[in-house]
């Protein structure tokens, strides 16, 4: 690849966020699996897997909104050659065009609620499972939870994050 590839993955990047800047959804956690990180959108139910060359620091730099501008400068800082950066800038794109960056603004309920806009029919609900935690540390070996979230402890769950989730219901 070269550098004409380069400035348009970088023009299509910063089209895309426009004037504005993205930073990590906080419907999306981040969690180590072997040879990489592991994102999973709460929302959505996406997976996805950040392999050991983008590793953690990715995830960890958009944790603070960034604009274009940042990005490109934060991409010639960590990526040496025009390869690392082509494919840095791809990564960036995915992770907007897959939800997992949202703009700057962007908050639990206004991202739950653009959900539920996008749906045209509501499913049909019949069962409501509240977790207030899963910093539980019993360890069952029939809890779901447990068994299928990553091993590490949470913050309980907002009050504001409850009321939605009920409202949803």
């Amino acid at each position: 690849m070269d550098d004409n590839t380069l400035a348009k993955c970088l023009e299509s990047l910063a089209e895309t966020i426009g004037r504005g800047r993205v930073k990590a959804s906080p419907l999306v956690r981040a969690f180590s699996v072997s040879g990489g990180t592991g994102l999973l959108n709460g929302m959505t139910c996406g997976k996805s897997f950040l392999a050991s060359e983008d590793k953690r620091w990715l995830w960890d730099y958009f944790q603070t909104a960034r604009n274009s501008d940042e990005i490109a400068l934060f991409m010639r800082r960590v990526a040496k050659t025009v390869d690392q950066r082509v494919h840095l800038a791809k990564s960036v794109q995915r992770l907007i065009q897959w939800r997992y960056l949202v703009d700057e603004k962007a908050t639990t309920k206004s991202l739950l609620r653009a959900s539920l806009e996008g749906i045209e029919q509501r499913p049909v609900l019949n069962s409501l499972y509240i977790l207030p935690t899963l910093g539980c540390n019993f360890s069952c070996s029939h809890c779901f939870v447990t068994a299928r979230t990553p091993q590490r402890k949470t913050g309980p769950i907002s009050v504001d994050a409850l009321r939605l989730g009920i409202d949803v219901f």
